[in-house]
């Protein structure tokens, strides 16, 4: 992929940046002098979440889920963000 959909957010984690699309997250690649799509990189924050989420509990803590990555709804001051986390089963 050259560029990720134009509807992208950037979003960043650390020193990286990444393009965030109902999702799927993408990072530039300076071998392919494009973007590639990525695993979800635990830590990052997102500000939405697909519709197609769902919510589950684990050791009765709520998450969401979409695609196999897990989500926790977190407020960053007054904002509403959903953190990528890794879950241990």
């Amino acid at each position: 992929m050259t560029n990720p959909p134009p509807e992208c957010s950037v979003v960043r984690l650390g020193e990286a940046s990444y393009c965030y699309h109902y999702g799927t997250f993408y990072l530039y690649d300076s071998g392919l002098k494009g973007y590639k799509t990525v695993s979800a990189p635990p830590g990052i924050f997102v500000t939405y979440l697909p519709d197609a989420r769902k919510a589950t509990y684990v050791g009765g803590v709520r998450y969401f889920t979409y695609a196999d990555v897990y989500y926790r709804a977190v407020y960053v001051g007054r904002d509403l963000v959903f953190q990528v986390v890794e879950i241990k089963r």
